[in-house]
């Protein structure tokens, strides 16, 4: 453990470095995002935790049944479930400080392996059932997902797709947001519409039109 408050030579060209290896978002050529800023994590999922220039600190951690991991240095767990990968990473800094550990720790998360990374397709689709993400993908588009899936049933009312989501807590709880997103006119390329992401565990339900 390094003293607390201290700093390294070349502290500076190290960290960007550091940033470059382990932040940089990476690129793809179809529409799946690597670093899915709005996923919470949940119970199961397991997660590596880095801090710059400290690689004797490096966790690699499945979140327990009480939303919990531990790390290096600290005695007791710490919550994480319910938090995105940034809230994460700034909590944890803070821990390291408010324990006298790292003065200014820089602290890296990535996600190694989702406790569902799949999502359900439900209504009329043309497939309905659960649908897996290819094992390098975090997060797709949902214009994506869903030619993926086979589209539409020509019934299926695809200018309202709700998509379901799980929202976890610190304190454990969970919560549903479901938002209604106009797929039809995604996949007719109106640049008006925002990009709308999919992740695991989210459900998809389209209904039939009315006549």
């Amino acid at each position: 453990m390094k003293e607390f408050g201290i700093f390294k030579t070349g502290f500076f060209v190290a960290m960007a470095a550091f940033l470059s290896a382990h932040g940089q978002v990476r690129q793809s050529s179809s529409s799946a995002l690597f670093n899915p800023g709005g996923y919470r994590l949940g119970v199961g999922d397991e997660v590596e935790i880095q801090v710059f220039g400290e690689p004797e600190v490096t966790t690699h951690a499945k979140i327990n049944r009480d939303g919990m991991v531990r790390l290096v240095y600290i005695s007791a767990e710490i919550p994480i479930r319910g938090l995105t990968i940034k809230e994460v990473e700034k909590f944890i800094a803070e821990q390291y400080y408010k324990n006298r550990i790292f003065r200014n720790a820089i602290v890296r998360v990535n996600i190694t392996k989702y406790i569902a990374k799949e999502i359900l397709f439900t209504g009329k689709f043309a497939k309905t059932g659960p649908f897996v993400f290819p094992p390098e993908v975090e997060a797709m588009d949902i214009v994506d997902v869903v030619t993926r899936n086979g589209g539409f049933q020509e019934i299926a009312k695809s200018t309202e797709v709700k998509v379901t989501r799980t929202i976890h807590a610190k304190d454990g709880s969970s919560t549903k947001e479901t938002y209604t997103v106009n797929v039809k006119a995604k996949m007719e390329g109106n640049t008006e519409t925002e990009r709308f992401m999919v992740y695991p565990g989210d459900i998809l339900f389209v209904r039939e039109k009315l006549i």
